[in-house]
């Protein structure tokens, strides 16, 4: 008498399904192509540093960055504060984007309000107010995507910026005319 086969079929199924199933998680997954992140460090110190970045090829990724800057808990009359608006192409020549080395240029606004506690290089205290420039950078970073999917992201880099613009008839400017930049980003790769 022969035996069902569905029996012996599905017993052998039931014994592979794990291992078929564990084979999937090492199927490479397609790389994440966006990456939300902020700066948690700076946090505490009343300053907000977000990203948003897309690749838009192998090699090349474009991006905005927002910032502000409020110190907490300064008792000394200071009501200086900062906010900029930036969008950022990077290239990596390893051809992973977003991970890996990279280098770019930036161009954005920058936003100063100031409360008597700036002077001019003679010492003269400046009038309240308030300035906005344009500006342009350069960027040199390092992106790791990290964990069994890889959309754990982290962002390490320096840069700085020059404010540009007439600034000849300007105090404000005439001490600030480069700002130097820190990045360490964390996020997620979707």
């Amino acid at each position: 008498m022969r035996r069902p086969l569905a029996p012996v079929v599905t017993a052998l199924l039931l014994v592979l399904a794990p291992t078929v199933a564990a084979a999937q998680d090492g199927v490479p997954r397609p790389p994440a192509a966006n990456v939300v992140s902020v700066n948690p460090l700076y946090l505490p110190l009343g300053m907000f540093v977000g990203e948003y970045e897309h690749a838009i090829a192998p090699s090349a990724t474009l991006g905005l960055s927002g910032g502000y800057y409020d110190p907490i808990g300064q008792d000394d009359g200071d009501d200086d504060r900062y906010a900029s608006a930036e969008v950022k192409f990077r290239y990596f020549p390893g051809e992973r984007a977003p991970r890996g080395f990279s280098i770019g240029a930036s161009a954005g606004l920058a936003h100063f309000i100031y409360n008597n506690s700036c002077c001019t290089s003679a010492g003269d205290l400046l009038d309240n107010g308030s300035e906005t420039a344009p500006t342009f950078g350069v960027v040199l970073d390092y992106n790791w995507l990290l964990g069994r999917n890889r959309r754990f992201f982290v962002g390490t880099g320096v840069g700085a910026k020059r404010l540009l613009g007439d600034r000849r008839d300007d105090d404000f400017f005439d001490e600030l005319t480069v700002i130097p930049t820190v990045r360490l980003q964390v996020g997620a790769a979707f």
